[in-house]
Formats: C-alpha cells, sequence, structure tokens
C-alpha cells in the first residue's frame, strides 16, 4: 500500500494543529495568571479607596493571603506594593512591629526583583515608621540609603519622591540636633520642587523648614517661610502645616527663655495637632509644656500635661516618647518631694528603656535575620535559575520528542484510516455484488410467478370462453323449454275449464290433473334454475357487460347473500356492519356479484363443514369501511379455518381442500381475478380451527 500525497499533507496539517493546541493551551494558563493577578489588583485598589476610619483590616478582605501568594508566584511588583501598602496600614493605626514586618518583606521583595527605585521607596516607609516611635538615629540611617539610592536613579526617579527624600533626612537631623546638616536638605528639596515646579508637599516642606528656623533662632526666616506655607491650603494639610509653625515658634522661645509665649504658641500648636489627626506630635507639644511648666515650679499643670502625654504617645506604638514622658514625671516626683509616685513614674521609664534596650536589639537580630534570609534567596534564585535551564532544556527534549512521537502517530493513524478505507470499499463492493445477486433471484422469481400467471390466464381465458360457449348453447333449448311450459300451462288451463263445464270430474281424471299440475310445475321449477346457471355463466364470461358502471356495494352484498341462500345455503346467521354513507366504486356489478357469491359461498361451506345442521352457532360477519379512498369489505365466518401451508396457494386455480365431487377448485381463483380486474386485491387470514377473514380492498375511482 503505497501513500498518496494528499494522505501526506493531511498528516503534516494535523501534526501543525496539535502544536497549535499546545501552544493555545500553554497560552491559556499565562492567561489565568494574568486574570488572577489583576482581580488582586482591582481588591488592593477597591480597600484603598475606602475611607481610613471604615477601612477593614487585611486579614478580613484576605490583602495578607494575597500578598504572600504573590510572593509565591514571582510578582514582585504587585507583592511589593501590597507589603507597602499593608505596612502603611499598620503604621498608621499604631502598630509599628507589624508594619516594620511588611516593610521588610517589601525590601526583601524589591531586593530579590533588583527594582532600586522599589528598594529606595521600601527603605523611606521604615525610616518613617522609626522616626514616628521616635526612633530617629534608626529613621536617619533608612533614609539616607534611600536618598543615596535614589540619587544613583535620578534619572528614573520622581522628582517628588526624591525631594521628599531630602526632606525626611533633614527631618531627622532636626530631631538629632544637627540644624546646619537639616537646613542643607531642606534647602536641596526647596530646590528640586521649585526646578520640577513642583507643589506637592511644598506647603509641608515650609512647614518644616520654618520650625527649623525657630529652632535656630532665627524668628523673621521662620515668619517668612511659615508665610510661604500658609498659601498652600488646597492642598489639605494646612492645618499640620500650622501646628507645625506654633510649635516651632513655641520650641524657640522656649530655648531663648520667654516661656509664656512658648507655652502660647505650643498650646495652640496641640490644638491643631488634635484636629489634624496627628496623635504623636500633639504628645510631644504636652511634654514640651510640661517641661516648661516643670522649669516654672508649676509641678501640678505639668503633670497634667504630661500625663495627657501618655496616651497619645502609646497610641502609635512608640517607646521613646514614652520614656522621655516618665523620665519628666519621675524628675516632677522628685522636686516635689513625692517619693512614692517617683518611685512608680521611674519603674515605668525603666520598663520603656529596657523595651527599647531589648527593640534595639531585637531590630538588630531581625536585620541580621532579613540579610541573611536576603543571601539565601539570592542563592535560591540562583540554584532555581540554572534549575530552570536544565527544566528548559529537558522540556524542549521532551516537546521534540512529543513532536516526534505525534508525527509517528499521525503517520500510523493516516496508514490505519487508509487500510480502514480499503476495507470499507472492499466490503462496499461486496455488499454490491450481495445486492445485485438478490436483485437478480427477485427476477428469476418474478419471472417465473409471470410466466405462471400467464398460463393461469391462458386456462382462463379458455375456461371463460369454453363457459360462453356452454351459456350460448344451452340458452336456446331452456328457451324453447321454457316457452313450451308456458303453453302447456295455458292449455291445461283450458282443458280444466272446459272439463268443469262439460263434464263431472271423476277420480282417476283429478288424479291425471294433479299429476299434470305438478309435472308442469317441476318442469317450470327446472327450467328456471337452468336459466339462473346460464345467467351465471353470462356473468362470469363477461359476455353481457362491458363498460364499468357506478355500483353500490351494498347492493352488490345483499344481492351475493340472496344468490348464495337460494343455491341451498339457507338459514345461516349473516351479520352486517356498514358505514353511514353508501359505500360506491366504478366496476361491473355482475362480476363483483360472482366474487362476493364465491367468498359466501365459502364461508358457508366451512360452517356447514364445523357445525353441520346447528344453524344457530355459525355464524359470518361483514363488515364494511371506507379508508383513504378504498371500500375495505371484510368477511369473516366461525368455521373450520384455513391450515398456514394452504393459504399460500388458496388461490391458484384448481386448487381445492374440500371432497371430490364437492368443489372445483375455480371459486377463490375467478374471485382473485375479479378483484385485480377493479385494480382491487384480496387477503385471506386464518388458523386452523378458528375460522377465516377474507378482506376486498376496491378503489372507489
Amino acid at each position: 500500500m503505497y501513500l498518496k500525497r494528499t494522505d501526506i499533507v493531511a498528516a503534516i496539517r494535523r501534526f501543525c494543529m496539535v502544536l497549535i493546541c499546545l501552544n493555545a493551551a500553554h497560552a491559556a494558563l499565562g492567561q489565568l495568571a494574568v486574570t488572577d493577578s489583576a482581580q488582586i489588583r482591582v481588591n488592593l485598589e477597591q480597600w484603598l479607596k475606602t475611607d481610613n476610619d471604615k477601612r477593614p483590616t487585611p486579614e478580613s478582605v484576605g490583602l495578607d493571603r494575597q500578598a504572600h501568594w504573590a510572593s509565591e508566584q514571582r510578582w514582585y511588583d504587585l507583592s511589593s506594593r501590597l507589603n507597602r501598602e499593608l505596612g502603611i496600614f499598620y503604621r498608621d493605626n499604631g502598630q509599628p512591629d507589624a508594619a516594620l514586618y511588611w516593610f521588610g518583606k517589601c525590601l526583601n521583595e524589591a531586593g530579590i526583583a533588583a527594582d532600586s527605585l522599589q528598594i529606595a521607596l521600601a527603605l523611606t516607609n521604615l525610616g518613617n515608621t522609626y522616626m514616628a516611635q521616635g526612633d530617629h538615629e534608626t529613621a536617619l540611617a533608612y533614609n539616607t540609603r534611600s536618598l543615596y539610592i535614589r540619587l544613583r536613579h535620578a534619572a528614573q526617579e520622581q522628582p517628588a519622591r526624591l525631594a521628599n527624600s531630602w526632606m525626611f533626612v533633614g527631618i531627622s537631623l532636626v530631631r538629632l540636633g544637627r540644624l546646619p546638616e537639616a537646613e542643607q536638605h531642606y534647602l536641596e528639596s526647596l530646590r528640586i520642587r521649585l526646578s520640577k515646579t513642583d507643589s506637592t508637599g511644598y506647603g509641608l516642606l515650609m512647614g518644616n523648614m520654618s520650625h527649623l528656623y525657630f529652632k535656630m533662632g532665627n524668628v523673621a526666616q521662620g515668619e517668612a517661610c511659615y508665610a510661604q506655607a500658609s498659601q498652600f491650603r488646597g492642598e489639605g494639610k494646612f492645618m499640620r502645616v500650622q501646628a507645625s509653625y506654633h510649635f516651632g515658634l513655641g520650641e524657640a522661645l522656649w530655648e531663648s527663655g520667654d516661656l509664656d509665649k512658648a507655652i502660647e504658641h505650643l498650646e495652640i500648636a496641640a490644638d491643631k495637632y488634635e484636629k489634624a489627626k496627628v496623635p504623636l506630635k500633639r504628645s510631644e507639644s504636652f511634654l514640651l509644656l510640661g517641661k516648661i511648666y516643670a522649669q516654672k515650679r508649676a509641678f501640678d499643670r505639668a503633670n497634667r500635661y504630661l500625663t495627657q502625654a501618655i496616651p497619645l504617645a502609646q497610641q502609635r506604638g512608640a517607646l521613646l516618647l514614652p520614656k522621655q514622658i516618665y523620665w519628666e514625671l519621675y524628675q516632677n516626683a522628685l522636686a516635689a518631694q513625692q517619693y512614692q509616685p517617683a518611685l512608680e513614674w521611674y519603674q515605668q521609664y525603666d520598663l520603656y528603656r529596657d523595651s527599647l534596650v531589648s527593640l534595639q536589639n531585637k531590630r538588630s537580630l531581625t536585620q541580621l535575620q532579613t540579610q541573611q534570609e536576603l543571601l539565601q534567596k539570592n542563592q535560591a534564585i540562583v540554584d532555581l535559575s540554572q534549575k530552570n535551564v536544565e527544566r528548559t532544556r529537558q522540556r524542549n527534549f521532551l516537546l521534540v520528542g512529543l513532536a516526534v512521537a505525534i508525527l509517528l502517530l499521525t503517520i500510523i493513524y493516516a496508514l490505519n484510516r487508509l487500510r480502514q478505507k480499503a476495507y470499507l470499499d472492499m466490503r462496499l463492493r461486496k455488499q454490491q455484488a450481495e445486492h445485485l445477486l438478490r436483485e437478480k433471484e427477485n427476477l428469476l422469481e418474478a419471472l417465473k410467478n409471470t410466466q405462471h400467471q400467464l398460463i393461469q390466464h391462458e386456462k382462463m381465458a379458455a375456461l371463460g370462453q369454453l363457459t360462453a360457449g356452454i351459456a350460448h348453447q344451452l340458452n336456446n333449448p331452456l328457451n324453447y323449454i321454457i316457452s313450451n311450459t308456458e303453453a302447456l300451462k295455458l292449455d291445461h288451463i283450458d282443458l280444466k275449464k272446459q272439463r268443469e263445464q262439460n263434464l263431472a270430474p271423476t277420480p282417476e281424471l283429478l288424479e291425471l290433473e294433479a299429476e299434470i299440475t305438478q309435472l308442469i310445475a317441476d318442469i317450470e321449477r327446472g327450467a328456471h334454475r337452468m336459466r339462473d346457471i346460464v345467467l351465471e355463466l353470462s356473468v362470469f364470461s363477461r359476455t353481457d357487460q362491458i363498460l364499468p358502471e357506478t355500483v353500490d356495494i351494498r347492493a352488490v352484498v345483499q344481492e351475493s347473500i340472496d344468490i348464495t341462500q337460494r343455491r341451498g345455503a339457507r338459514g345461516w346467521v349473516v351479520e352486517q356492519s356498514w358505514p353511514e354513507s353508501a359505500p360506491v366504486i366504478k366496476g361491473h356489478s355482475g362480476k363483483l356479484i360472482q366474487l362476493f357469491s364465491n367468498l359466501l359461498a365459502n364461508a358457508f361451506d366451512a360452517l356447514e363443514a364445523r357445525y353441520g345442521a346447528a344453524l344457530e352457532t355459525g355464524k359470518v360477519h361483514i363488515e364494511t369501511r371506507i379508508k383513504q379512498g378504498n371500500v375495505i369489505v371484510c368477511i369473516t365466518d366461525n368455521g373450520t379455518g384455513i391450515g398456514a401451508e394452504q393459504l399460500q396457494t388458496i388461490f391458484n386455480p384448481f386448487f381445492t381442500s374440500k371432497p371430490v365431487g364437492k368443489g372445483t377448485g375455480l371459486g377463490l381463483s375467478i374471485a382473485f381475478a375479479i378483484a385485480k380486474a377493479h385494480r382491487g386485491t384480496i387477503e385471506a387470514r386464518s388458523k386452523q380451527g378458528q375460522g377465516a377473514t377474507f378482506e376486498v380492498v376496491l378503489p372507489q375511482s
């Protein structure tokens, strides 16, 4: 078997389709991952749009699990953003340890992705978290590292972020008392904002600069910066700028010795920090007020401000600021000679001092662990890259082997299809040969049947001619006998009249007359019987009817019943069922009478053979109906029935199951020929000993 060119082309096409399906499946898997990533981004955006006071916890919406999952999927950009937003949430809600954890993960993810700008952003958030807790040394270290990274990538970094980085370093320097360095950083942040025409955060920067100049004793410059900061009311941070201004001015006045004015400005700052919702800065204002009142020896009022500062500082999770507050309370109690409260305040101070030491140790350990984890992850990345290269090589070998296997399977499949096609062609040719053989056998059988029918037709034609000749030959002497019988009857009547007029009747004469009368009656009855026979022969031989006429089947059946009963079948019960409309067809009434007479004669003979003289037991039922343009007449009897082997031959000429001398075997054959001549059919249904049914179907037109 040779492969055709079309089969090879088809095999190659199937192979290409398989490769296309594999690529589509791979693309579908990738698209699924993209779709999952997009859904996480949508969830994050919806969470961020919610107000801070109404925002649900990340655990309740599953953002923490999604962050871990994004990290496992190596979606570093998405995982870094999730970690950053989670850190901001926990920092703003007074959970610094949780905030540091998530910012640390953000830094770790950015390091794995080798994204310098994301690393800088993570360092800034870590620095601001430490700044919020009062750990300005650590805050300065993180913000300084962030600034250096942003300076190396200044071309790619956003100007606002670079300016903020300069400002955050300056804020830490101010808190540590390094005011000249802080001024340089503030001025650099101002330069970037002005050169890039970026007003974002400008008001906050001016507020911080005014605070710096107040601490430096340059009140005029501080006032000028505050005036510029006051112009940016539309940013929503003006209240915080005002608070920073009054805090810085109050701190400067306190350092210059003007305690009353310092108290006035610090109280205003505390009030504005409360409205701006900055509790930590409000706590710092209360701490400074406590220190000033302690200098004025107003210890009760100093303690009132200091105790108000404690919950505000604890709200944000700060440690350094509460330690300072408890130290001031301890000093005030000693100065007021209140030793028991002083001991309690010192215990709280000592607790926070130990906490700070533990926290510093913990943070150092965490940093070391983070660095170790970073090294391990970097090594894991290297190992994973090598594994990916090996897996890629194995996958390529697997794909090549799979492609070869698919090609071989495709060729085998094509060969199998060719084999099946050849087998189907051979089977089809065999079926065609068997079909032709059956058609030939059917034609041969039909030819035999046709030949047999021709022979039977010739027999019936000869029988018809013979019957017509007999009827013709008998008709003349029959007419002669009938006419002479009538004349004899008239003569006998005349003789009888003359005898009555002239002679008295003697017994011998009366007996003779009676005998003559009986003979005349017998002759007349026999002559009429012969005439009926001749009439029936004429009907059978079609010598008295040529053109078809409208025939009422009900009248034909009734006439057939009368004829059959006159032949000696009187007394059997005949039931009839007819439709409402008269069943009428086109045909020859004489022929149809012959048809139904033969069927009824057979039915009566079957009843006589089974029941004998028990006339009330045997029944013949005639049912007529009209269906689809045909008149259907069913003649059913409860006689002896017909055997299954005889049903096949009952319509053959000269076939009979009756005793010798009882039947000629022509009745059903004649009935079949008459039905066929009227374009109808006769069917017989019967079982031995259960009666028989003959169904005659005749078309109405």
